[in-house]
């Protein structure tokens, strides 16, 4: 009778058998899976949109701002166009109905950026997040905070020929 201290049984050989089995497995799915494609990111334009926000805020969005999305921690891209306009300041009636109208001392704006990421049919990806068209998004645009919603996504083909 032998004294060993190492006994290997069959349930032992088993285990180590599918431990092997199951590393193997991962290897080749993170190396050689052929399915998984390689996405390249795109340059596109994202345009985001407040109904009403303060003059003083508009007035200090730039063209060349840098943009973040501070709630996902996530460099969007650089400010390309500002356009100002009336702000829209909703109201009902005494019907019911709904009545847009104007409001001194503030403005509605479209902040036009330039972003690089993945066109998805979600919409775009950037950080592996997806922006989609009227979800609601707060961006930093150099020193301004704006709480926005997404108003276009599209590619971007160039100076002029945009959307």
């Amino acid at each position: 009778m032998k004294n060993s201290r190492f006994k290997i049984n069959i349930i032992d050989m088993i285990i180590l058998v599918l431990i092997i089995i199951a590393i193997g497995g991962v290897i080749y799915k993170w190396k050689f899976d052929t399915k998984a494609e390689t996405v390249k990111s795109t340059q596109n334009v994202i345009q985001f949109y407040v109904e009403s926000v303060g003059d003083y805020a508009t007035s200090n969005v730039k063209e060349g701002d840098l943009v973040r999305d501070p709630v996902q921690n996530i460099t969007i891209g650089r400010v390309k166009d500002v356009q100002v306009g009336e702000a829209i300041e909703w109201t009902e009636d005494s019907k019911g109905q709904s009545i847009g109208s104007t409001r001194e001392g503030y403005a509605s704006i479209i902040v036009t950026v330039h972003a690089n990421g993945v066109m998805t049919e979600n919409g775009l990806d950037i950080g592996s997040y997806v922006y989609a068209i009227n979800k609601s998004v707060e961006i930093r645009a150099g020193k301004v905070a704006l709480f926005t919603k997404v108003y276009n996504i599209y590619p971007y083909v160039g100076e002029g020929n945009e959307g």
